[in-house]
Parts: structure tokens; C-alpha cells; sequence
């Protein structure tokens, strides 16, 4: 009898305990839904920033005019230009470090889902968006974007391993859930780095890290050796003949897809590539690339701006580094931008109401 009421008196002890634990864990939850996030998810241009990118569009929703693509992209438009060209309309980038299709697909299906969505997507394309898969290179950006629907999606990929993501697609399915563990990343944030916490960036229509300097180097002044070129076209070493893999126009067709499912306009614009990019590359690659990236374009109905369409030729003189626009260069390709696209589908009331 007294073993029974002993048990009984640490059953109840534990349920008891259990209550507690839940109220607690329901109470930090209601506390961060009172919390305004806008003051939790400025980050300066870092890891950190990529990773709440799933985070910001759940509680901010979608700016009016987005940009995706590659650092290529996030370097090559210079945001605050065109936020005041096209205000009241609000803009971001969103584009992610050594994205390629597949990662940028997996952008597009975060934004179109947001509430508010976008009104354009501008998807800024180069050859290099259907470069191999690359496992190693999987994180930052990705890992904050992927959820569990995309499993299927990795798991189809070439190189791609949906096993390696496993974990990261679990936590994003939880965490959309509940906002404790959501807002996690922002909290500590503005905890443990508060001179961060209300610094823009490129995503709130600033300039990226990169576009900060006044100074900007030029390519022709650093030039690359045929051994560097090399080495960044081909990291591993040797010829890989899938540097840029058919597989990922699949990948390009989805997000036309999911912008039309969506109801959101898509414009496929060209990023420039540098002549010393395009001489370590097998002959032609280039070209037959972003031919390849305009026939899924005018399959699907989808316009695509080249640069000759813009009347825009490129030298080394407008790059930074063998693949990045520098700021001379990213501001030519933006008024360009402004004027043969984004302005005219402003005056068609496409972004304003």
C-alpha cells in the first residue's frame, strides 16, 4: 500500500512537472508571436543572413519586385537604385551565394508562397545557373530554405543527396510551425550581435557586402592567370565534362512553373560573363548554354532578356573579379534593367495598383 501511494505521489510529481513544461513552452511561444519581427530579421550580409531567408518571407511576406539568381545576380543589380526609381514599390534580392537552378528554384518556392507574394520575379540567368551539383557547397542559404516537400525534389537531382538534407528539412518543418524555434536565429542575433540588428541588406533593397566599397577593383587591372581561371572554372582539378549539366533546365521549367501556378510574373534577364570566364571554358560553352536557357524560355512563354536586347556589351574593365559585375558595371546592367523592363511594367500597372 505505501509502494502504491509512493508511485501514485511521483506519477503525479511527473505530471505535474509535464504541465509546467508545456505552459512554459506555450508561453515563450504566445511571448515571440507579440514580438514585431521586422526587429529580428536585419542582418549585415553574412551566413546568418541566408539562412533566415525562409523566416523573413513568413513574417515580412514578399517585396513587390524580387530579384533571383546567384551572387552574380545579388552583385549585379544595385538595389537602391532601383528601389528609388520604382518606389512606393518595395524590392529585394534574393539571390543566394553559388546558387544554381535547382537553388534558386527552391528561392522561388519560398517567395511565391509568401503573403503578401511578388508582384515580378526577376531571375538574372548565366550559363553557370546549370553547373553540376556540387554536395560541399550545399548550406547557408539552402539549408534555411529547404522543407520537406523539396525531398523529392533533392533526391532527383545528380550528386544531389536528399540523406544530407534530411535534417535541415525536418527543422524548417517544425520551426514553421512554431515561431520560438523560427525565430531562434534572429534572437540570438540581436542578443549576441546587436550592432546587426537594424543594419539593411540586400534583401531589404541595400547594397550587397561586396557593393559597399567605393573603390572597386577592375579585372583588366588583376588579371587572372590561365592557371586561375582554370582553378575556378574547374575547382577539383581536371576537365569535368558536367561543369553545366542539362538536368538543370528541369529546374529552370519548375520555376516558370511555379511563377505561373502562382500568378506572379517571371522575367529571365542575362548576367554578362567575362571574356577571361569564357576562355576557360571548353569553346562555345558559353554560348550553347544560354541558348539552351532561351529555348526552355520561348517553350514556355517566358520572356528573356539578352543583353543585346539591351544594348549592353560588357568588358573587363566593368568586372570585379573573373565572374562579378563591379559597381560601374552592376550599374549600367541596372539602368538597363530599369529602362527596357522593370519601368515599362511599372507604367502597365503590373506594380502598382
Amino acid at each position: 500500500m505505501k509502494r502504491t501511494i509512493v508511485a501514485i505521489r511521483r506519477h503525479a510529481g511527473q505530471v505535474v512537472a509535464l504541465a509546467l513544461a508545456c505552459l512554459m513552452l506555450v508561453s515563450v511561444e504566445a511571448g515571440v508571436r507579440r514580438i514585431n519581427p521586422r526587429s529580428l530579421m536585419r542582418y549585415e550580409e553574412s551566413v546568418d543572413a541566408y539562412r533566415i531567408v525562409r523566416q523573413t518571407l513568413d513574417t515580412e511576406g514578399a517585396p513587390d519586385i524580387c530579384f533571383v539568381g546567384s551572387s552574380r545576380c545579388r552583385d549585379g543589380v544595385v538595389m537602391p537604385v532601383v528601389a528609388k526609381a520604382c518606389w512606393p514599390a518595395t524590392v529585394g534580392n534574393f539571390s543566394l551565394p553559388g546558387a544554381t537552378a535547382l537553388v534558386v528554384r527552391l528561392s522561388v518556392r519560398r517567395i511565391v508562397n509568401a503573403d503578401p507574394k511578388p508582384r515580378l520575379i526577376l531571375y538574372g540567368v548565366t550559363p553557370r545557373q546549370l553547373r553540376a551539383y556540387i554536395p560541399e557547397q550545399i548550406g547557408g542559404g539552402v539549408e534555411g530554405l529547404v522543407g520537406p516537400g523539396d525531398l523529392p525534389m533533392l533526391a532527383m537531382t545528380p550528386d544531389a543527396s536528399a540523406h544530407d538534407m534530411f535534417e535541415a528539412t525536418l527543422r524548417n518543418g517544425i520551426s514553421s510551425r512554431v515561431r520560438a524555434i523560427s525565430f531562434r536565429d534572429g534572437l540570438k542575433a540581436r542578443v549576441f550581435r546587436p550592432e546587426t540588428k537594424q543594419r539593411p541588406y540586400h534583401m531589404h533593397g541595400a547594397l550587397s557586402a561586396a557593393q559597399v566599397p567605393k573603390k572597386q577593383p577592375r579585372l583588366c587591372d588583376n588579371p587572372y592567370t590561365p592557371e586561375r581561371a582554370r582553378t575556378y572554372v574547374y575547382p577539383d582539378g581536371g576537365e569535368d565534362n558536367r561543369v553545366y549539366v542539362d538536368s538543370q533546365l528541369t529546374h529552370i521549367e519548375g520555376i516558370m512553373h511555379l511563377c505561373a501556378d502562382a500568378g506572379v510574373p517571371l522575367v529571365l534577364f542575362e548576367i554578362p560573363s567575362s571574356a577571361t570566364l569564357e576562355r576557360a571554358l571548353p569553346e562555345g560553352m558559353l554560348v550553347q548554354a544560354t541558348e539552351k536557357i532561351a529555348a526552355v524560355a520561348e517553350k514556355k512563354g517566358v520572356r528573356f532578356v539578352r543583353l543585346s536586347d539591351m544594348g549592353l556589351a560588357f568588358t573587363e574593365a566593368d568586372f570585379r573579379d573573373i565572374s562579378h559585375l563591379n559597381n560601374t558595371g552592376a550599374r549600367r546592367l541596372t539602368d538597363a534593367l530599369l529602362e527596357s523592363v522593370i519601368l515599362p511594367l511599372t507604367s502597365r500597372a503590373i506594380l502598382v495598383e
